[in-house]
């Protein structure tokens, strides 16, 4: 099957570092219940660049977070519930524990297999597949783009003991239907690293 779905390309901004925003009491409410996403009406106050890092905060000031901002249908989507680092260890911690999550399941002849599904694996608009010793990263905004290297360092690290070298990672972009703006990337889908194989047999 084709490793990639293709899409339109374009430029967008790069991931860097943020300051904070600060949210209503109902946004607050749902954040300190496990809530991953913040949404534009609920930001009262800061403002940040799509892929920025930021703090979240309540009225009062308290931290309820670390997140990546962005100017689409979510303002902000949370990767910590506390303060600190989206950084390279990080997303090997999130990486990792998501495919101990799969190995207690996985029958070992399977060779097609997701590995991160984005909220469930605390990597919201993130989706990793697997297929054979080649790897999909699926991202639901060009706010996340500047994941994209460390999280595929942080994949080949853990899928070595599986696969051994991955042989290539492919991008895909997947743009939520609620989006009612064309966005604009600064990576375009399609081969990321290593070679394109075009088809491939897997067992799923």
């Amino acid at each position: 099957m084709p490793l990639a779905q293709r899409a339109s390309s374009g430029t967008g901004s790069a991931h860097a570092g943020g300051g904070a925003l600060t949210v209503n009491g109902y946004s607050e409410s749902w954040l300190r219940k496990g809530f991953p996403w913040v949404y534009p009406t609920e930001v009262t106050g800061g403002a940040a660049a799509p892929g920025a890092v930021v703090r979240l905060r309540s009225a009062a000031g308290e931290v309820l977070g670390t997140a990546v901002a962005d100017d689409g249908w979510i303002a902000a989507r949370r990767f910590r519930i506390e303060d600190g680092p989206i950084d390279a260890g990080l997303l090997r911690a999130r990486v990792e524990r998501a495919l101990a999550l799969r190995m207690r399941v996985l029958p070992p002849d399977t060779t097609a297999w997701r590995l991160v599904h984005g909220e469930n694996d605390d990597l919201p608009g993130i989706r990793v597949d697997v297929w054979g010793a080649h790897v999909v990263v699926s991202l639901d905004s060009p706010s996340l783009v500047g994941l994209l290297d460390p999280l595929c360092d942080a994949v080949s690290e853990a899928l070595a003991p599986l696969v051994g070298t991955v042989a290539s990672f492919h991008l895909a972009h997947r743009p939520d239907p609620r989006e009612t703006a064309a966005r604009s990337w600064s990576r375009a889908p399609g081969l990321l690293r290593g070679t394109d194989p075009g088809e491939i047999e897997v067992r799923e």
